[in-house]
Protein backbone atom coordinates (compact mmCIF):
# COMPACT_ATOMS: atom_id res chain seq x y z
CA UNK A 1 0.00 0.00 0.00
CA UNK A 2 1.54 3.23 -1.15
CA UNK A 3 0.88 6.23 1.30
CA UNK A 4 0.66 9.51 -0.36
CA UNK A 5 1.78 13.16 0.77
CA UNK A 6 -1.91 13.41 2.29
CA UNK A 7 -0.49 11.16 5.40
CA UNK A 8 1.80 13.57 6.30
CA UNK A 9 -0.81 16.29 7.96
CA UNK A 10 -3.49 16.89 10.16
CA UNK A 11 -7.09 17.08 9.77
CA UNK A 12 -8.95 19.22 11.70
CA UNK A 13 -7.21 17.92 15.45
CA UNK A 14 -7.45 14.60 14.73
CA UNK A 15 -4.76 12.28 13.04
CA UNK A 16 -5.50 11.48 9.50
CA UNK A 17 -3.22 8.29 9.94
CA UNK A 18 -6.64 7.17 11.74
CA UNK A 19 -7.39 4.35 14.38
CA UNK A 20 -6.05 1.56 12.69
CA UNK A 21 -2.59 2.06 13.35
CA UNK A 22 -3.64 3.53 16.69
CA UNK A 23 -5.68 0.64 17.87
CA UNK A 24 -3.11 -2.37 16.27
CA UNK A 25 0.19 -0.21 18.35
CA UNK A 26 -2.80 -0.47 21.46
CA UNK A 27 -3.25 -4.07 21.27
CA UNK A 28 0.60 -5.05 19.66
CA UNK A 29 1.57 -3.94 23.43
CA UNK A 30 2.74 -0.59 23.76
CA UNK A 31 2.70 -1.10 27.57
CA UNK A 32 3.78 1.80 30.06
CA UNK A 33 4.69 1.35 33.79
CA UNK A 34 5.90 3.64 36.76
CA UNK A 35 7.62 2.88 40.06
CA UNK A 36 9.12 4.81 42.61
CA UNK A 37 12.79 4.81 44.00
CA UNK A 38 13.03 6.63 46.93
CA UNK A 39 17.05 7.36 48.35
CA UNK A 40 18.62 8.23 51.89
CA UNK A 41 18.64 12.36 50.55
CA UNK A 42 22.17 12.51 48.91
CA UNK A 43 23.03 9.37 49.12
CA UNK A 44 22.68 5.95 46.80
CA UNK A 45 21.03 3.91 50.04
CA UNK A 46 17.68 2.91 48.42
CA UNK A 47 15.02 2.97 51.40
CA UNK A 48 12.11 1.81 49.11
CA UNK A 49 11.43 0.74 46.01
CA UNK A 50 7.61 0.32 44.61
CA UNK A 51 6.09 -2.06 42.27
CA UNK A 52 5.81 -1.36 39.15
CA UNK A 53 2.39 0.23 38.76
CA UNK A 54 0.82 0.70 34.93
CA UNK A 55 0.01 3.62 33.54
CA UNK A 56 -1.75 5.17 30.73
CA UNK A 57 -0.42 6.22 27.26
CA UNK A 58 -2.26 9.38 25.96
CA UNK A 59 -4.05 8.75 22.84
CA UNK A 60 -5.25 12.58 21.97
CA UNK A 61 -4.40 14.88 19.25
CA UNK A 62 -0.73 15.32 19.59
CA UNK A 63 -0.33 13.55 22.74
CA UNK A 64 1.28 10.07 23.31
CA UNK A 65 0.31 7.48 20.79
CA UNK A 66 -0.83 10.12 18.32
CA UNK A 67 2.72 11.71 18.58
CA UNK A 68 4.34 8.42 17.86
CA UNK A 69 2.06 7.64 14.77
CA UNK A 70 3.02 11.18 13.46
CA UNK A 71 6.38 10.74 13.52
CA UNK A 72 5.96 7.08 11.67
CA UNK A 73 4.45 8.73 9.09
CA UNK A 74 7.09 11.79 8.61
CA UNK A 75 5.15 14.62 10.38
CA UNK A 76 7.75 15.62 12.49
CA UNK A 77 6.05 18.61 14.33
CA UNK A 78 6.75 17.29 17.97
CA UNK A 79 10.11 15.46 19.06
CA UNK A 80 8.99 12.85 21.27
CA UNK A 81 11.96 13.12 23.84
CA UNK A 82 10.46 12.77 26.97
CA UNK A 83 12.56 15.22 28.84
CA UNK A 84 10.65 16.66 31.59
CA UNK A 85 8.16 15.19 33.81
CA UNK A 86 5.67 16.55 36.14
CA UNK A 87 4.57 14.67 39.74
CA UNK A 88 1.33 16.15 41.25
CA UNK A 89 -1.14 15.78 44.19
CA UNK A 90 -4.50 15.60 42.11
CA UNK A 91 -6.68 13.09 42.64
CA UNK A 92 -8.25 12.93 39.12
CA UNK A 93 -8.01 9.28 37.15
CA UNK A 94 -6.28 9.95 34.06
CA UNK A 95 -8.25 10.13 30.75
CA UNK A 96 -6.66 9.50 27.49
CA UNK A 97 -7.11 13.21 26.10
CA UNK A 98 -4.96 15.01 28.89
CA UNK A 99 -3.16 17.38 28.47
CA UNK A 100 -1.29 18.14 31.95
CA UNK A 101 -1.98 17.22 35.46
CA UNK A 102 -4.65 17.82 37.55
CA UNK A 103 -2.33 19.70 40.33
CA UNK A 104 0.85 19.83 38.98
CA UNK A 105 3.29 20.76 42.15
CA UNK A 106 7.55 20.18 40.62
CA UNK A 107 8.84 19.26 37.45
CA UNK A 108 12.08 17.27 37.00
CA UNK A 109 14.20 17.13 34.28
CA UNK A 110 14.94 13.28 32.91
CA UNK A 111 18.16 11.82 34.67
CA UNK A 112 18.63 8.72 33.12
CA UNK A 113 17.35 7.19 29.80
CA UNK A 114 18.61 3.63 28.35
CA UNK A 115 16.83 1.36 25.50
CA UNK A 116 17.13 -2.68 25.76
CA UNK A 117 15.53 -4.22 22.99
CA UNK A 118 12.36 -3.25 23.09
CA UNK A 119 12.20 -0.99 26.05
CA UNK A 120 13.15 2.16 27.35
CA UNK A 121 13.58 3.10 30.62
CA UNK A 122 13.51 6.92 31.81
CA UNK A 123 14.24 8.67 35.60
CA UNK A 124 12.74 11.70 36.73
CA UNK A 125 14.97 12.96 39.80
CA UNK A 126 13.51 14.96 42.54
CA UNK A 127 15.32 16.24 45.49
CA UNK A 128 14.54 15.81 49.07
CA UNK A 129 14.97 20.18 49.23
CA UNK A 130 12.66 20.60 46.13
CA UNK A 131 10.18 18.25 46.50
CA UNK A 132 7.77 19.10 49.47
CA UNK A 133 6.92 16.77 52.15
CA UNK A 134 3.06 15.92 50.94
CA UNK A 135 1.07 13.20 49.39
CA UNK A 136 1.63 12.27 45.73
CA UNK A 137 -1.13 10.97 43.48
CA UNK A 138 -0.02 11.81 39.72
CA UNK A 139 2.87 11.82 37.56
CA UNK A 140 3.48 12.54 33.86
CA UNK A 141 6.32 13.23 31.22
CA UNK A 142 6.01 15.19 28.50
CA UNK A 143 7.99 16.13 25.41
CA UNK A 144 8.83 19.93 24.01
CA UNK A 145 8.34 21.18 26.87
CA UNK A 146 10.43 23.83 29.53
CA UNK A 147 11.18 23.96 32.90
CA UNK A 148 8.08 25.21 33.80
CA UNK A 149 5.24 22.88 34.48
CA UNK A 150 2.85 21.54 32.62
CA UNK A 151 4.51 23.21 29.40
CA UNK A 152 5.26 20.44 26.28
CA UNK A 153 2.90 18.11 25.28
CA UNK A 154 2.16 15.04 27.47
CA UNK A 155 3.13 11.48 26.86
CA UNK A 156 1.82 9.52 29.75
CA UNK A 157 -0.72 10.06 32.75
CA UNK A 158 -0.49 7.90 36.05
CA UNK A 159 -2.69 8.31 38.83
CA UNK A 160 -0.62 6.26 42.04
CA UNK A 161 -2.85 3.51 43.14
CA UNK A 162 -1.33 3.76 46.23
CA UNK A 163 -0.22 7.53 46.82
CA UNK A 164 3.38 8.18 47.22
CA UNK A 165 4.14 9.60 50.59
CA UNK A 166 6.88 11.94 50.60
CA UNK A 167 8.99 12.36 53.79
CA UNK A 168 11.99 14.32 55.01
CA UNK A 169 15.28 12.94 53.92
CA UNK A 170 14.01 11.19 50.84
CA UNK A 171 15.25 11.93 47.25
CA UNK A 172 12.77 10.60 45.00
CA UNK A 173 13.50 9.01 41.34
CA UNK A 174 10.45 7.79 39.45
CA UNK A 175 11.37 5.58 36.85
CA UNK A 176 9.32 5.17 33.69
CA UNK A 177 9.36 2.27 31.66
CA UNK A 178 7.79 1.66 28.37
CA UNK A 179 7.84 -1.50 25.78
CA UNK A 180 6.89 -2.27 22.74
CA UNK A 181 5.62 -6.18 22.57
Amino acid sequence: RIIGLQAQTKDSGTASHGHNMQSLLEKNGLKGRVRIIQKKAGTDEVVHVSKWMDNLVMRGADTGIDVILDRLAGVLTYSLDLTYADIGTGNTAPAITDVALTTPTLRALRAYSSVTGASVTLQYFFTDTLLANATYREFATFMDGSSTISTGRIFNHILFPTPYVKTSGIDTTVEVQFTIS
